[in-house]
């Protein structure tokens, strides 16, 4: 539901600026519903006036649906206005404020309607260069999103939520082809942003809860080739096969979020509250090519308080930074391809009010927490991950339902239907969906029909179907570049590598792994003290510990592990086998 409307929002962002302009203003308005239409848009003019250079078009509406008529998105303009500057370019000014409709399910498969409107004050476009090589600057002194009413089955109610950009900014190169290629760059001093969202909750009708913050130094940039002929809404993988290859960075500088809430906690009693967050700057680059997924990240210094009458104290904690980096390939691949997972926390602090609970006398060091988390590896990839089959049977598989299979019909059912675009070595594999039919019944003493019969007595097997759907990820190697965490006086430091021997599982891996250990034994005494650990539980622990590590060479609280994983799953700790 989130990626539904999230989609929904970033096309209405999208008509701030049209991928298409030409040397006449007639020209840069049927570009730009070429556009829009090729991409899964309806656009409807509500009247068009010509008069010399400009062109006039008054309630046009853009509308977009969500797949399977889970939603869509409809945006409004009461009047766009294109006029030739007399040197080649266009420029395009679009009414002030502009309604907009999100409609979407909720949870419980019921619609809801959001209505807003876009709001852009002092802003234009103009456009320049040829047809087929098109540059299109944008600005807008302030661009306001704000959405005004909730509709739900229980009636509609006031949801005022807005996002302001002031002085944004951006910048578009459209190279026309079979795979059109768009540049784009944008910027904005600062966003701010403020809601308030009550009535809500069908448990406690007096839930309310209102924020308001701001971010500085906006920016963003990417490179978009997205190919003709294909609807990226409806089949994201014949996209990715057709070309389409994506890339952007954002930034954000400092921000932060004040917020209060209240309602009724347990027992019926008033609860009210307050939190604020704030953070010095974020980073993210985000990437999607047939060569996979890419996601990274990394913020800078924040904080966060929370305060609530159904707490005693308040809680509060600091982060001096995290990164995160996760690439994974997403299309069919016999031959093991690389992933990566890896995240780090820096400078975890909580405040005191939180160790006091536990640890009044401060016997636990409470130095900042870190965690480093760098892993590697190679996978088979068992099918197109973006094919809408595929995610269709993941998912009724994860359900345990027979549409694993896309096609139950017989035993030469497939999991997908080549597109045009598909390749033969990444078609998706074939679902093994047998019919199932059930012995025939006495028709004197039983109504039910044969085919009946079939069907019932077929669900389990189905359902065993969609317990064979295969797993889209297959394990062939796994390195564990970094595995640290300090924290509370203890290290703890992994490293190492394992394979899956040829037609074996990740269960009876091949490999070395190494550990080392810092600070394990004085952690053991400190729990002693706090009353966590009792005397007789100590010497088990210790034992337990003497069977996976050895002191490390240096002597000292340190301890150190190297394990061994040989085939037919045995284990050796430190030459000793353990399993």
């Amino acid at each position: 539901m989130f990626l539904r409307t999230t989609s929904s929002a970033l096309a209405v962002i999208a008509l701030t600026a049209p991928a298409f302009a030409e040397v006449t203003p007639a020209q840069v308005w049927q570009n730009w519903v070429d556009y829009y239409k090729a991409n899964g848009y309806t656009v409807t003019e509500g009247s068009r006036e010509e008069a010399g250079e400009t062109l006039t078009l008054k309630n046009v509406v853009m509308a977009a649906s969500a797949p399977d008529n889970e939603g869509g998105v409809e945006f409004t303009m009461p009047e766009v206005t294109l006029t030739g500057t007399g040197d080649g370019k266009v420029r395009t000014v679009v009414a002030e404020t502009s309604p907009l409709k999100l409609t979407f399910k909720n949870e419980e498969d019921e619609p809801v309607t959001l209505d807003g409107n876009v709001t852009l004050k002092d802003a234009e476009i103009v456009s320049s260069g040829a047809p087929e090589d098109m540059t299109h600057e944008s600005r807008a002194a302030q661009l306001v999103f704000a959405l005004n009413t909730i509709t739900t089955p229980d009636g509609q109610k006031p949801m005022p939520i807005s996002v302001t950009m002031v002085n944004a900014t951006s910048s578009q190169r459209v190279v026309d082809g079979p795979v059109q290629t768009v540049d784009a760059r944008m910027g904005a001093d600062r966003a701010d942003f403020t809601g308030t969202v009550e009535g809500m909750d069908k448990e406690d009708p007096t839930a309310k809860a209102s924020f308001t913050g701001s971010i500085d130094a906006l920016a963003g940039e990417g490179r978009f080739l997205m190919p003709k002929g294909v609807d990226v809404t409806k089949d994201l993988n014949a996209a990715l096969k057709a070309g389409m290859d994506m890339s952007a960075s954002f930034s954000i500088g400092a921000g932060k979020v004040e917020g209060q809430f209240s309602g009724k906690g347990e027992e019926d009693k008033d609860v009210s509250g307050q939190m604020a967050t704030d953070v010095k700057g974020v980073e993210l680059t985000v990437g999607m090519s047939t060569a996979g997924l890419k996601y990274q990240g990394s913020a800078d210094a924040s904080n966060v308080s929370l305060t609530s009458s159904d707490l005693p104290f308040p809680i509060n904690y600091a982060v001096g930074g995290s990164t995160v980096d996760v690439q994974i390939p997403v299309m069919k691949s016999d031959a093991p391809v690389p992933f990566k997972v890896a995240y780090s926390l820096t400078g975890l602090t909580v405040g005191d009010e939180l160790w006091n609970l536990f640890d009044q006398g401060k016997v636990l060091p409470r130095e900042p927490a870190s965690l480093d988390v760098d892993v590697t590896g190679l996978a088979k990839i068992a099918m197109d991950l973006f094919d809408p089959a595929n995610v269709k049977a993941m998912e009724d598989a994860a359900e345990g339902t027979d549409a694993a299979a896309p096609d139950a019909a017989g035993p030469d059912a497939t999991a997908t239907e080549p597109s045009a675009t598909d390749a033969p070595a990444t078609d998706a594999p074939a679902a093994d969906a047998p019919a199932t039919d059930a012995p025939a019944t006495d028709a004197a003493t039983d109504t039910t029909t044969s085919a009946d019969a079939g069907a019932a007595d077929g669900a389990p097997e189905a359902a065993d179907d969609a317990a064979d759907t295969p797993e889209p990820f297959v394990l062939t190697e796994l390195n564990v570049n970094k595995l640290a965490l300090d924290a509370i006086g203890t290290k703890v430091d992994v490293t190492g590598a394992l394979t899956v021997p040829e037609g074996g599982s990740i269960d009876s891996p091949v490999g070395t792994m190494h550990a080392r250990l810092e600070g394990v034994n004085a952690l053991i005494d400190n729990l002693v003290k706090l009353g966590i650990l009792s005397q007789d539980e100590v010497s088990g622990y210790r034992m337990m510990l003497a069977m996976f590590a050895k002191p490390a060479p240096e002597g000292g609280d340190a301890l150190v592990g190297e394990y061994e994983f040989k085939e037919g799953g045995q284990v050796f700790a430190n030459g000793q086998q353990v399993k």
